[in-house]
């Protein structure tokens, strides 16, 4: 299944380089000679006036480099929050790990949340669209507030669907296996 996403990604970056133009903003911003005409280009598709000239340059300030997290002041603070994370990784790892089988079980798990992760993408992708087309069809805000409503209440089913009996088992499982290393 990742390997599918990626071939279809990989498949859009041709299509996404020569059709998805630069913004305004990044144009203005870069400053190239051929700048004003490129502008004036995309302002003519938005069915723009052109401009004469470009607007004086702004100093925007500048992202930290990478290495500011290491200066004097945050360093100590990186490197502790780091360890923090590891460790916190670590024990989660040793904590529902159960050996070969344990990481069957949690690798088909993690692929069950990568499939739900990905129904609320595609969700979030088409609930602006559906929403646009309803209020363009004329339907007011209420029923369409309902209708965007419930896809939380089906995975509110959904969860209520899950036999709590697992998830107790699971929790007694933790704690013995917690127990077990003390």
């Amino acid at each position: 299944m990742f390997q599918f996403g990626a071939i279809v990604a990989l498949g859009f970056l041709p299509l996404v380089w020569w059709c998805a133009r630069e913004s305004i903003a990044f144009e203005m911003q870069r400053r190239r000679p051929d700048a004003l005409a490129a502008i004036n280009a995309m302002l003519a598709r938005m069915g723009r006036r052109p401009v004469d000239a470009l607007p004086p340059v702004v100093d925007l300030p500048r992202k930290a480099p990478l290495a500011a997290l290491f200066s004097h002041d945050l360093a100590r603070r990186t490197i502790l929050m780091t360890i923090a994370a590891m460790a916190i990784s670590l024990v989660l790892i040793v904590a529902f790990g159960h050996g070969r089988a344990g990481l069957g079980a949690m690798a088909t798990m993690a692929a069950a949340t990568d499939f739900a992760i990905g129904v609320g993408r595609g969700g979030s992708a088409l609930a602006p669209a559906l929403a646009g087309f309803m209020f363009a069809s004329g339907i007011g805000l209420q029923a369409v507030a309902i209708v965007m409503a419930t896809g939380s209440l089906i995975a509110l089913l959904a969860l209520a669907a899950l036999p709590a009996t697992h998830l107790y088992e699971q929790a007694g499982h933790l704690h013995q296996r917690i127990e077990w290393r003390r």
